[in-house]
């Protein structure tokens, strides 16, 4: 399913990434996946002024409306909810990005969970960032394909992506690590 590199200068074009930073999130926008988190990063960032990062919203669910909604009552700048797209699509979609989110609200039974993004992220070799622990966080910690932060605080999410941002070399390290743990444990093989 993944594999779409040379898709990703159009891809960049279409969604008008082009000289950003993306940090994508493709799943389901319910409660539970705790995203006015998001939201709350995307206040972070627009109050430092930060504008080359964009989070990327993909999904849908009982909590979009809310969303879009509250994007535009704050204004809010660094982040935006895409239309939904064909399942196919999603792969070049998140190839094209810079980083992949796992989001959810602080609930402990998270912390055993297994996302479909998380997988994708890694087949795509994206570095990740998660918001909660478990098994996981521990196995991105062990390959070094991602980090965590905190579930109350946008701000440790701000600066984890700011950081991505400006370590490049870091960025494809931990990206060719994710990639490798996709191979590693969770190849459909």
């Amino acid at each position: 399913m993944f594999g779409h590199a040379d898709e990703r200068p159009a891809v960049r074009a279409r969604y008008g990434w082009d000289h950003k930073f993306v940090a994508i999130y493709s799943g389901a926008m319910g409660l539970v996946n705790g995203l006015d988190y998001v939201l709350d990063c995307a206040r972070v960032l627009d109050r430092m002024k930060i504008e080359n990062i964009h989070l990327a919203l993909f999904g849908e669910g009982a909590q979009r409306a809310h969303l879009q909604e509250r994007i535009a009552r704050e204004g809010l700048q660094s982040v935006k909810l895409y239309d939904a797209v064909p399942k196919s699509q999603i792969p070049a979609i998140i190839e094209a990005a810079d980083t992949g989110l796992v989001i959810f609200r602080p609930i402990k039974h998270i912390h055993s969970n297994s996302a479909n993004k998380f997988f994708d992220y890694l087949a795509a070799g994206l570095p990740i960032v998660l918001n909660y622990g478990g098994w996981q966080e521990e196995l991105l910690q062990q390959y070094g394909a991602g980090q965590s932060v905190t579930d109350d605080d946008p701000r440790a999410l701000a600066e984890a992506l700011i950081a991505l941002r400006d370590q490049p070399a870091r960025r494809r390290t931990m990206g060719s690590a994710a990639r490798q743990l996709a191979v590693d444990q969770f190849d459909r093989g």
